[in-house]
């Protein structure tokens, strides 16, 4: 395992109750090559919790651009996996869910009922979490690691705890009630400002007065409020600019550097490689145009 990864995962052996058959948490500092492969888990959902970074998935053909904050839904039997070779630079907890027929223990009959019917019926595939569930999956995660005294009990409820944390949580994205996360109009301003200006933007420090921040506050409120810090999106949105840019095949590799504000189209190639774990003329080639789908 690469020092700049890391994934624990809890199952089979590790496994402590039956409805929860896995727990995990996975942090990518560089980009993971391969990414994950196409599969499927037939009786289980699958409940992710991003917690940092960027990144595109697919699930049954569909794509979606998950990051910081953001839940993520696999129901029993789909296909999904990330798009194209490489799996992003990211952070997430996940779990996977078995419902037993005659529902999950530690609940009455028609409180199972009711929770497993919720789960059953959720049909929109993303939403933002709330910081009482990040907690809970943390807490889940934890516990796993920990094992405390009548670890049975206490994952069991702490299951519950985040089941409860998750579906009020849809529940406020499918009314609207919820904030998109843009954060505070201080971040704000310095994203619009590099999403208008890529390639003019030089430094943190040009970065920070814009937001009217000093620049240790701002780094830190900036990395509270997207998952990332200043250079770490900032690179990555000039990835992203030049991923279109090179899909389009619309300016050579100088130009595009140029364009996105690398000094250079070597330096471009570097982080390039760094993020999506292959070469921009690899990419170019449209060997990342479509899900990695067998």
């Amino acid at each position: 395992m690469s020092r700049a990864n890391f994934r624990e995962v809890f199952t089979g052996a590790f496994q402590v109750i039956p409805e929860l058959p896995l727990v995990g948490w996975a942090r990518l500092d560089k980009a993971r090559v391969p990414g994950l492969e196409a599969h499927a888990h037939g009786d289980a959902f699958e409940f992710f919790l991003f917690e940092r970074g960027d990144s595109e998935w697919w699930v049954e053909g569909e794509i979606h651009h998950l990051s910081a904050n953001q839940v993520y839904i696999n129901r029993p039997g789909e296909v999904h996996g990330s798009v194209g070779e490489s799996l992003q630079p990211c952070g997430y907890y996940w779990i996977h869910l078995a419902i037993p027929a005659s529902g999950l223990p530690g609940m009455t009959r028609d409180q199972s009922k009711t929770l497993c019917r919720e789960i059953a019926s959720m049909q929109q595939r993303t939403f933002v979490g709330s910081p009482e569930l990040k907690h809970a999956f943390e807490a889940l995660w934890k516990s796993h690691r920990e094992r405390p005294a009548h670890s049975i009990v206490v994952i069991r409820a702490q299951l519950h705890l985040l089941l409860a944390c998750l579906l009020h949580d849809y529940r406020t994205a499918m009314t609207a009630q919820l904030p998109a996360r843009k954060g505070s109009y201080a971040i704000r301003k310095a994203i619009e400002a590099i999403d208008a200006g890529l390639g003019e933007i030089k430094t943190i420090t040009e970065l920070a007065r814009i937001s009217s921040l000093g620049v240790t506050q701002f780094r830190n409120r900036f990395l509270s409020e997207t998952g990332f810090t200043p250079a770490t999106y900032l690179r990555r949105q000039r990835i992203e600019r030049a991923k279109a840019m090179l899909r389009a095949h619309s300016a050579t590799l100088a130009d595009i550097a140029q364009e996105v504000g690398f000094s250079s189209s070597q330096h471009l190639a570097t982080v390039f490689k760094q993020l999506e774990g292959i070469t921009p003329t690899v990419y170019s080639k449209g060997h990342l145009e479509t899900p990695r789908i067998p």
